[in-house]
């Protein structure tokens, strides 16, 4: 019944918030075109992420470190550049959305995404151009990055391809013993109101691989569900990220009277101590997805839409 209420809301509220976003997105994106597609630029790229992920970033865009995005001091936003890191000659394109970096001698802050691509530790000698989508087709370059450095992204984590992902299967078995299909787990992602996944990119170090081992190794409930991964599509709502599980259970506590399903919860293991992603539903289209993110943004809640799979 809440739900239903909520939606009401959104008729007025888009009558009240499109005028604004209109200004806004003119006001970010004015003066793109005005760049000087000559420009050229050398010196150090930084990078920031955990601190500043889900903050809003100054183009009033929520910042997201698995996203191909950067902070220029600059540049207008919604700009996309080129960033070639001059130790190892690998390149990637990102988009300007935030403004930094701030601290002297450095030109760029790069998101982790972005950082991973060009295989740059924690400062690196890069060199930025204007990138021209006359002469480039950016879709391709873009999809082309997953290609070419071995990674995808699963709900908004860039993973390199040597992940494991296993799921947390709390069916009932027909036999014990026996191993589930991969139809019995699709069916089972789909129909669920509660999923768990247990996430081990493969650079992580021994300490997060040990962490990671003794959560499901030997746990006969989590099965691998790495190689059925393109089986698993479609779009959920991000709802925020975690250091703790208490704050997670918390979250889901106060969610759960909403009635929106399934409630996903992914467990990242990058050292002893797992970070938590907590994401809400399933759904077919963007489309879709979107009118419930409308409606929990409205409810006090700061989802965001992403595609689960790519």
């Amino acid at each position: 019944m809440l739900k239903y209420k909520i939606i009401a809301i959104i008729f007025f509220a888009t009558i009240l918030i499109n005028p604004i976003s209109s200004l806004h997105q003119s006001a970010v994106f004015a003066g793109t075109d005005d760049v000087d597609p000559s420009y050229v630029e050398e010196g150090v790229a930084s990078w920031y992420g955990p601190k500043f992920h889900g903050r809003k970033t100054a183009s009033g865009e929520i910042f997201d470190t698995h996203d191909f995005t950067a902070a220029h001091k600059t540049l207008p936003f919604g700009t996309y550049v080129k960033v070639t890191n001059l130790q190892n000659n690998l390149s990637t394109v990102v988009r300007i959305n935030d403004r930094g970096p701030y601290v002297k001698g450095r030109i760029i802050d790069l998101s982790h995404a972005a950082k991973q691509d060009i295989e740059m530790g924690s400062l690196a000698k890069v060199r930025i151009e204007i990138f021209d989508e006359d002469n480039e087709n950016l879709s391709d370059f873009e999809n082309d990055l997953f290609d070419k450095s071995g990674l995808f992204t699963l709900f908004g984590s860039v993973l390199s391809s040597g992940s494991k992902i296993f799921i947390e299967y709390k069916g009932v078995r027909s036999n014990e013993n026996s191993e589930l299909t991969e139809e019995e787990l699709i069916e089972y992602v789909k129909n669920s109101k509660s999923i768990n996944i247990a996430v081990l990119a493969a650079d992580n170090s021994e300490v997060a691989t040990y962490a990671f081992n003794q959560k499901v190794n030997g746990n006969k409930n989590y099965i691998e569900i790495t190689n059925i991964l393109r089986s698993i599509n479609g779009y959920t709502l991000m709802n925020g990220e975690f250091d703790n599980i208490e704050d997670v259970n918390e979250l889901i506590g106060n969610i759960k009277p909403l009635e929106f399903y399934p409630l996903i919860l992914e467990e990242i293991y990058t050292s002893d101590t797992p970070t938590y992603k907590l994401f809400v539903g399933r759904y077919d289209s963007e489309d879709n997805a979107r009118i419930d993110m409308n409606i929990l943004n409205l409810a006090g809640y700061e989802v965001k839409c992403i595609q689960i799979f790519e």
